[in-house]
């Protein structure tokens, strides 16, 4: 049986540190990625969140809601703070030939037009800016009775 000499034994020590110091190296690498990875799944999951808000928001217009002229607001247990404005459709001044506006149609007996927009605004952090998203859409109201 041979032993091993003394050089060979601090050579082993060497590999055993660098060993570790590479394994260290490795562990904070995962460890930072881990971290932005986390907080782009946040990120992804409030902005899922205010998505589906809004667009619920605009589905219960004229459903949920009657159509009335007027904002709603609020906040949700999560955070997210919104508003829902719901007016008339009028026609653009730029295109004098459309003749979409509310009035005119109910004379004509037509459904009127309404715009329906919902804003949600929240902050990814504390320490963050406010974000928001607006979705806007047309939506067909009761016809005259």
């Amino acid at each position: 049986m041979t032993t091993a000499s003394h050089s060979d034994q601090g050579f082993t020590l060497v590999e055993a540190l660098v060993a570790l110091v590479i394994l260290a190296s490795i562990a904070g690498m995962f460890q930072s990625n881990l971290g932005s990875g986390l907080a782009g799944l946040r990120i992804a999951r409030l902005e899922a969140a205010a998505v589906d808000l809004a667009r619920s928001k605009l589905a219960a217009a004229g459903i949920e809601t009657p159509f009335v002229t007027g904002t709603t607001s609020g906040v949700t247990a999560s955070g997210l703070s919104w508003t829902a404005d719901l007016r008339p459709f009028t026609a653009s001044s730029t295109r004098p030939d459309t003749d979409f506006e509310s009035d005119q149609a109910k004379r004509r007996g037509l459904a009127p037009l309404w715009r329906a927009t919902v804003t949600v605004k929240w902050r990814e952090a504390p320490a963050r800016k406010m974000r928001t998203l607006t979705l806007e859409t047309l939506k067909l109201g009761a016809g005259p009775t």
